[in-house]
Parts: structure tokens; sequence; C-alpha cells
């Protein structure tokens, strides 16, 4: 089935670079009828007939080239089959098993036009102006759901009841792998718009399309038959006139070429006038400049138009203000005008020589900390010295610069505690974690017993469960047990702290000639988990004989499903 796909794709990429189509994009829907083939119709044509349902599709096409198009499909229909169809055998009318199931298909679809999609320029041909044939070829998938009638209460001898059993309990996937192949034909109307008929077989990779495989024909998957009709609409950029579009880009592009060109001229011209300009005004500027250097009020050398104290003289270095206390801040910027200072502290001494003004200085004479307005902190604990009743040791504002309260010497004071009278970790607010999980023990409902945050700190419960069945007197699981082995195995792999029992069953049948075939069969899916890397010191294997059924517990009356009910082997999981 791949080949074809593959060959489908090969030969449209060899046509890849012949011609381009006019429309990239198609949109189409379509109406047709669907007709199922499997278990309850056996390829017989004239059966699959009597039971034709109806569908529904809608597709996005994007056409590649002129002979290769990618297709994705939504379609939507219903599926049926009936025993009650045939005329032969007769055991298939008495069996009279039947289906209803809604199918809804998503699939990924190739399309290879031998001849064309659209003419091809300098080869007309009316032919492919009235009609494109096409292959298709894709993969996708197949959603069901089938609703099946067994015919069981008329008490049907034609139905095998443990294999019905196994059908009944079979963990059916709905969504499955489907590969659709046809033909088709779209016929040209107005305006690109097409009229196609297409037909497609959709082989599937399940047996239980229709709820039916063991009881029916095991080896052969199903799948069903689509015929349509439908109407496909182009839309997107025509290649005609995205060509006009583009030379008239072209010409806009030289017009603006043009305007740039006629624009860069101006500029230059504007700023040759404004060069002009500028030199003018700094001639005047300098000639003003000239001027003003003649006028100084206050006679102190700075010509007044630099001079920041006009009526007062001053130094020329200070913009003609005076200082009054020789530190080189003039004194309309100086905070202390009589007191030489810094230029840093805005003219004000700092005897200590801590960063912090004398006048600001709480503590002028001693060195300290500026957030601390100057004085001294021995302890570092952001406490002033003057107002820390314990200089020499760190503490808390709460209290007055002494330590804080710590009843579990933990480091964390007691304030700012969860657990006071516990001993604990900063990063857990000061409580313990006894078992390590990452929760506290007053938050954690296990505390001696690592579990998780969902959990509220203990372990998750163990998994479900589990029954493989067996058939009558035999030491052989079922092979629709498989998945539920590979479930156990899958289980007690990505977990390791769980354990196992196995116990074996049987039924009331084999009681006396057979009474340890449950020991034989606990011990066979113990040796299976073992072989597949189970550690023995796990698992722990018995025989109940027929002791503890289960089937008679079952809402079934069918004496032969609660035999293979009680045919079994329980695998239950705990931790130690």
């Amino acid at each position: 089935m791949m080949k074809t796909v593959l060959s489908f794709l090969f030969l449209a990429l060899s046509w890849g670079a012949v011609c381009q189509v006019p429309f990239k994009w198609d949109i189409d829907g379509a109406l047709g009828i669907t007709s199922y083939q499997g278990d309850l119709d056996a390829f017989r044509v004239n059966a699959g007939f009597r039971e034709i349902k109806y569908a529904a599709s809608l597709s996005l096409r994007r056409n590649i080239n002129n002979y290769y198009a990618l297709r994705f499909n939504l379609l939507a229909g219903k599926l049926a089959g009936d025993d009650r169809n045939f005329a032969e055998p007769e055991w298939r009318i008495r069996r009279a098993i039947s289906f209803q199931s809604t199918v809804v298909e998503f699939t990924f679809l190739n399309e290879v036009y031998p001849l064309g999609m659209y003419p091809v320029k300098g080869k007309p041909s009316k032919t492919r102006n009235a009609f494109a044939p096409y292959l298709l070829a894709g993969i996708g998938w197949a959603n069901s759901n089938p609703k099946v009638d067994w015919n069981d209460k008329n008490g049907n001898d034609e139905i095998d009841p443990a294999k019905a059993a196994l059908d009944k309990q079979a963990k059916l996937n709905r969504l499955n792998i489907v590969i659709p192949i046809g033909f088709g034909v779209r016929f040209r109307l107005k305006d690109h718009s097409t009229f196609k008929l297409e037909g497609a077989l959709r082989p599937t990779f399940s047996d239980y399309l229709d709820g039916v495989s063991l009881a029916g024909n095991p080896d052969e998957n199903d799948w069903y038959f689509t015929a349509q009709i439908g109407v496909t609409y182009p839309f997107g950029k025509n290649r005609a006139k995205a060509i006009a579009k583009t030379n008239e880009k072209e010409k806009e592009k030289v017009a603006k070429v043009k305007e740039k060109k006629e624009a860069d001229t101006a500029e230059k011209d504007k700023k040759e006038t404004n060069t002009a300009e500028k030199d003018k005004k700094a001639k005047d500027s300098k000639e003003k400049e000239m001027k003003d250097v003649a006028s100084d009020i206050d006679k102190d050398g700075t010509p007044d138009a630099d001079d920041e104290c006009l009526a007062t003289p001053g130094l020329r270095s200070l913009k003609g203000c005076p200082d009054t206390d020789k530190d080189g801040v003039a004194d309309p910027h100086d905070d202390c005008p009589d007191v030489p200072g810094l230029k840093t502290l805005s003219g004000c001494p700092d005897k200590d020589n801590d960063g912090v003004a004398d006048n600001s200085d709480k503590c002028p004479d001693v060195a300290g900390a500026k957030n601390l307005s100057g004085c001294p902190d021995k302890d570092g604990d952001g406490i002033a010295d003057d107002d820390d009743e314990c200089p020499d040791t760190p503490g808390t504002a709460s209290s007055r610069g002494c330590p804080a309260s710590d009843r579990d010497q933990d480091g964390i004071a007691d304030a700012d505690d969860r657990c006071p009278d516990f001993a604990g970790p900063a990063g857990a607010k000061g409580c313990p974690d006894t078992d390590k999980d990452g929760i506290v023990d007053i938050d954690d409902k296990c505390p001696g017993v690592a579990g998780k945050a969902s959990q509220k700190g203990c372990p998750d419960m163990p998994p479900p469960d589990k029954a493989i069945y067996f058939g009558v007197s035999k030491n052989d699981w079922f092979r629709t047990s498989d998945e539920t082995m590979d479930e156990v195995l899958a289980v007690l792999k990505n977990d390791p702290s769980l354990h196992a029992t196995i116990s074996g069953h049987t039924d009331e049948s084999t009681e006396g000639s057979l009474s340890g075939l449950s020991d034989v069969r606990a011990n066979k899916v113990y040796d299976y988990l073992v072989s597949q890397g189970i550690s023995a010191d796990r698992l722990e294997f018995s025989g109940f004989g027929s002791s503890r059924p289960i089937g008679e517990k079952s809402k079934s009356d069918d004496p032969q499903l609660n035999r293979q009910l009680n045919r079994r082997v329980e695998v239950r999981f705990f931790r130690q």
C-alpha cells in the first residue's frame, strides 16, 4: 500500500516543472454513499449493496502544479452490515448478527492528473478543457463507534459464546488508520469551477470496524467503499492577474526611484541654503559676544552674559560668584557658605569622613553608615549602636537590637518559624520533613512515608487488579489477553516499588481431574513476568481451584459466559 502512495508522489513530482496552475487553492463539498465489507458481509457485492449508507465530505486542496495536488479531506458517514442479507449459507442467516456505526475520517490525499488539471499554454486541447481524470491515494485516520446486535436473546447456536464474550469485552481502538485508493474525474464548469465524480476503496488496519472479530473472521481486516459527487470552487491568486500586478509594481518602483532622486536633489539644495544661514548666524553670534565682553556691571572680570551674580563681584572660575569660605563651591550653591567643606557634600565639612555631612550626621565624631545618619553599627544588624541594647551581638529591631527567641535552635526566630518547637531548614520555614518527600510534616498526611504533593504527602494508590483469561482446561491464555499481560508488565517496570500477587482460578468443571490447573496457570503468568525482567522477589503466586468464582456474581444469565469468567488469573498490585 505504501509503495502505491510513493509511486503517486514520484509521478507527480516528475511532472512538477511542466507548468503552473492559475489557482493554487480549491475547496469542494461532496455527497455520496458508503458500502461496508467485513465479518458481516463476507465480501459479497450483492449483500454489501443492501446496506448502502450515506456520507458527506469537505475538502481543501493545494494545487502544487498542473499534474499534482495535495488534498486535506474530512468525511462523515454511516456503515452497516447484517447476516440476514445473505441468501446462503443458512447458518449465517440463523446467526443474524448486525451492526450500525458512524464513521468520521480525516485523510491526507495525493491527486495525480495524467492529462493535467488545466490546458497547457501552447498545447490546446478540447479534452483538457472538458474534463480532468485523476488518481488518488493517501493515508489518514477513521473514528468509528460500532453498535452490535448479537441476537443472543434468541438462544442462537451459531454464535460461539466464548468468542462473543471476548469480542464484547475487547478494548476497541476507535481511531484506526485508513488508506484510501481511488479514481475520479473533474468536469470543467464556468470560471474554473468543476463538477466531480469519485470512488475509493478504504482499507483499514482493524478487524473491529464492525465490533466483531473472534466470533467472525479474525484473519481479515474490515474496509469500506465510498462513491461521491461534488462541486469544486477555486480561490486564491490568479496567475495572469498576479503578473499584471507585478508589472504595475515595477512601474510604481521606477516612479518611486525617480521621485526619490528628485527629493534628494531638493534636500541637497536645502542643506546648502541651511549651511549659508548657519554661517551667517555664527557670524552674528560672534559679533554679539564681542559686544557682551565689553559689558561687566560688577567689574569682576566676568562678562555680564556669563555672570550668575551680576551685582556681586566674584570669581570668573565660579561664573562671577563669590566663595566666602574658599572651598571652591560658589556661595549660591554652598549649603555651608561660612565653613570650608567638600564639593561632594555641597560645600559642607565631614569630620569623621563617613560621607555624611556634619550638619546631617547624628554622630559627627565617629564614622558610621549613611543609612544610619552617620552612626556606627558594630554588630551589623542595621541598628545604630546608640539605639542597640546589645551592640556587640546581632539582633532584631523588635528586640531593640538583641537576638530574637529561637526555642528549637534551628537559626530561625520563633516569630518567623512555622514550627518553633521542632528544628527545620530555613527553606521550609523552620519545619522538619521526616520522610524527605518535600512536604513538611505539619502539611504531610503521611509524614512517615514518602509521597506526592498531589496526594498531600501520601503515595499513589496501587493500580487496579488485572485479569487474564484462559480456555477450557487450558494453561495458555487467550490471544485477546496479550494486551492485558503487556499492561501488567508495563505497570511493574514503570514502578519498581510495586509488588504483585498472582492467583490462579478454574471453573467448577475442572474440579477433581484438573485440580492443579489453577497453580499451573498462576505459574505460567509468574514465569512470563520473570522472563521479561521482573524480579521474582516482587512476585507471589498460588492457585485456588474453583473456590473463588466471580462469574456467578455477574449480571449475565449465560452459564457458559460465567464459567469463562472463572477461568482466569488475577494480578493484584501492592506496596510493602
